[in-house]
């Protein structure tokens, strides 16, 4: 795996199964321009309270992380991605379990939230890490749209815009005006068809389709 789920090779893929105890992984937080240049100065800080009890909350999940600040636009959020020492962790997945909020009392570093536990509304994984000194900024990136497809996540996949393809040489299924295939078929149909990934084709094509 690469160093987008974890650092270090011998640690478990991240989305997959729990932090392996006293790894390192890389993390994901996403929050507002400014409160980013704040914490590159000052370094993170326990929220008071949350799902989990006091700590920095986290995720592996880039997408879950770019999903936040929830109430500012995304042209006004970034990602701090940071390498995290987990510590001992703690796997808390339900709303009514007996550590939910008292996890560091029982000498965890970090709890961890599983995907899809029925937890997070979204179904992403969440970590909070109770001791900010275990995190360690490596860089800002633009947060990217909850919708988007990360290639890290699904590497054998390619995206794009919904061609007019013959029927016969359509491979996949269309999601929100785009195709799903895997690399071979579209080598197929590149050679099949004479607009390769183009917008559109056929009639279509002299209609000059736009972005959107």
């Amino acid at each position: 795996m690469s160093d987008v789920d974890h650092l270090g090779a011998d640690a478990a893929p991240c989305l997959l199964s729990d932090p392996s105890e006293g790894k390192e992984y890389t993390m994901y937080h996403g929050t507002s321009k400014e409160a980013a240049e704040k914490i590159q100065r000052d370094g993170f800080h326990q929220s008071a309270d949350g799902m989990l009890g006091r700590g920095v909350y986290l995720s592996r999940d880039l997408e879950k992380a770019s999903r936040y600040p929830l109430d500012l636009p995304e042209d006004q959020r970034v990602v701090l991605k940071v390498k995290v020492n987990v510590g001992k962790v703690k796997k808390i997945d339900s709303q009514n379990h007996p550590m939910r909020k008292t996890w560091h009392d029982h000498e965890y570093d970090t709890a961890w939230c599983p995907p899809n536990c029925g937890m997070v509304p979204s179904g992403l994984e969440e970590d909070c890490v109770w001791d900010p000194e275990h995190i360690t900024v490596i860089d800002v990136i633009p947060s990217r749209l909850q919708n988007r497809l990360e290639p890290e996540r699904l590497p054998n996949v390619l995206w794009h815009r919904e061609a007019q393809i013959p029927q016969n040489l359509y491979f996949g299924a269309v999601v929100t005006r785009s195709h799903q295939t895997t690399r071979d078929p579209v080598s197929f149909i590149r050679q099949r068809t004479s607009r390769g990934m183009a917008l559109s084709g056929g009639a279509n094509a002299k209609k000059g389709n736009k972005r959107r």
